[in-house]
């Protein structure tokens, strides 16, 4: 049975400096916008004989709780080496609440020093594993990226009936930037897109060079490391080491009905 966790778009209007935003609400859902399109790239993995999926996450990264639930909901074995917490907020605790809420669903979960040694130990054990997939940061492989361009078209349809209008600017985070690449190419060029770089990756990371040569992007490096929470949180719940980072340069940038993509809480 195909299980659906795509529900259409629940949308917010805010006013900024008597400006209209509308914000995508997709820290609504437990696994944010990563769930959208995991359970259909599972359910085609597991119908090609994959039965166990390992994911190698960033402290504070919200797929692994994505990954984590939809496995459990499709009875699919679930693998996580998480980075050790790295959070300023709660540095006695080895796994970040991210990592906490993963576990209860994952039935293995390792942690690791770094994001480096994560995604090391993910690699070789998936080497030794039988059945096993390995799932790259941020969900970036074609397996998941055609799955969450088909959604992602559909969403945006309804987005735009529901403004009654096609969005000239889109604002989203960059950690992998996975996002930012789908919705480049789901989307026309008159749709600007504003990424902002949260530093999960390198500046000369090929991934981030990629999204920085690419033409209807606007592509903001934000100064605060990754693994710095924002302090100035928006008004509605959001990532703090992610999405949250956007609402600064929203403030300061923002045009007149700009959509923000809010990926998770």
């Amino acid at each position: 049975m195909k299980i659906e966790l795509s529900p259409p778009v629940v949308i917010t209007h805010m006013h900024i400096a008597n400006k209209c935003l509308h914000v995508i609400r997709d820290d609504l859902l437990p696994g944010g916008t990563k769930q959208r399109a995991a359970a259909q790239m599972l359910q085609n993995l597991a119908e090609d004989g994959f039965t166990e999926f390992v994911y190698a996450s960033p402290f504070s990264g919200f797929a692994q709780i994505a990954l984590a639930s939809t496995c459990k909901l499709l009875n699919l074995k679930c693998t996580l080496f998480c980075e050790q917490n790295r959070s300023l907020l709660t540095k006695n605790q080895t796994l970040h609440e991210f990592s906490e809420i993963a576990k209860q669903s994952a039935d293995s979960v390792y942690i690791e020093s770094s994001l480096q040694s994560a995604e090391k130990a993910a690699k070789a054990y998936c080497e030794l594993k039988c059945g096993s997939y390995l799932i790259p940061l941020g969900f970036q492989c074609n397996e998941f990226t055609i799955e969450l361009a088909k959604i992602l078209s559909v969403e945006w349809s309804h987005i735009c009936k529901k403004l009654g209008r096609q969005p000239s600017v889109l604002w989203l985070p960059v950690g992998s930037g996975t996002l930012a690449r789908t919705f480049r190419k789901i989307l026309p060029q008159s749709v600007l897109l504003k990424c902002v770089n949260v530093n999960v990756l390198t500046l000369d990371d090929p991934r981030i060079l990629d999204l920085a040569s690419q033409s209807g992007i606007e592509l903001y490096h934000l100064k605060q490391p990754f693994i710095e929470p924002v302090v100035d949180s928006p008004p509605i719940p959001s990532n703090r080491y992610y999405d949250a980072k956007l609402w600064k340069l929203i403030e300061k940038h923002i045009s007149n009905d700009d959509v923000w993509w809010n990926v998770a809480r």
